[in-house]
């Protein structure tokens, strides 16, 4: 019988729950994650004929199971405080930036300060308004990347932060999280309904690849995934006055905005 190691096992399930810190339980396998969730969105833990099930909504019924295996398919469980670093607020159990990225590296001043454009799988920061690159450059490369996935080593994030996931953008979706249009800010709101946080991204629009056709500024967002979609495509979330979409796919030549996540 496998015996899995559950860090800070003296600390009772409940009080993991209830305390003020906000705290992640991880599920372990080789040194990898497989499987995270807030402690307070959990109800119970059971181990069941060498099968760990872990239950939401205090029932055992099939779509309230948020994470089952085999024991012998986990290592450890260990459970840790949420820590958010300086420049992050918590929106439905993701830390984003408050800011875009600028130039590569850093973070604009304000929450509403456009930042700089990006290509896709790229760390070169260009002007929202014209083709000029972060030191003065001009010269634009049309060409796409073949990456599947943005390479840590083109992340124009600083450090401690990357370009979010598709499954990062999903989860300023749903029922937990708010979206409103803030005309006097020309840009759009994410509120956190269970704990109020707000996230804001200015509608910075995009440039067209590398012709210097600059569109959308002011009446629409659009900001970068990690994920390609195909040869010449990339996922990203793109927002109006109206809503939000999280797989519009874009030319991975143009210029998107860039916001970022916690590692």
């Amino acid at each position: 019988m496998k015996k899995v190691f559950i860090v800070m096992a003296a600390l009772s399930f409940a009080t993991l729950a209830t305390a003020q810190e906000a705290k992640i339980m991880y599920i372990m396998k080789n040194n990898a994650v497989v499987f995270k969730s807030f402690v307070s969105d959990i109800d119970s833990i059971f181990f069941v004929d060498e099968i760990i099930k872990i239950i939401k909504n205090n029932t055992n019924h099939d779509d309230n199971i948020a994470y089952q295996s085999a024991v012998s398919d986990i290592d450890s469980i260990i459970f840790k405080p949420l820590i958010i670093p300086e420049g992050g607020v918590l929106i439905n159990g993701v830390i984003w930036a408050t800011c875009n990225v600028d130039k590569p590296g850093t973070f604009a001043n304000k929450p509403e300060d456009v930042g700089m454009f990006y290509q896709w799988n790229r760390n070169i920061g260009w002007s929202t308004t014209e083709l000029i690159d972060f030191n003065g450059g001009t010269t634009c490369d049309g060409t796409y990347s073949t990456a599947y996935i943005w390479e840590k080593s083109n992340n124009p994030c600083p450090s401690g932060w990357r370009v979010p996931t598709i499954s990062d953008f999903t989860f300023l979706d749903g029922t937990k999280v708010e979206y409103k249009w803030i005309l006097e800010k020309n840009g759009g709101e994410f509120k956190d309904i269970n704990t109020g946080n707000t996230l804001f991204l200015p509608a910075v629009g995009y440039r067209n690849g590398c012709d210097a056709s600059f569109n959308g500024a002011g009446s629409y967002g659009y900001y970068w995934s990690n994920v390609s979609n195909n040869s010449s495509g990339a996922y990203a979330l793109e927002f109006d006055s109206s809503n939000a979409t999280y797989h519009f796919g874009w030319y991975k030549v143009s210029g998107l905005s860039c916001r970022c996540v916690a590692e």
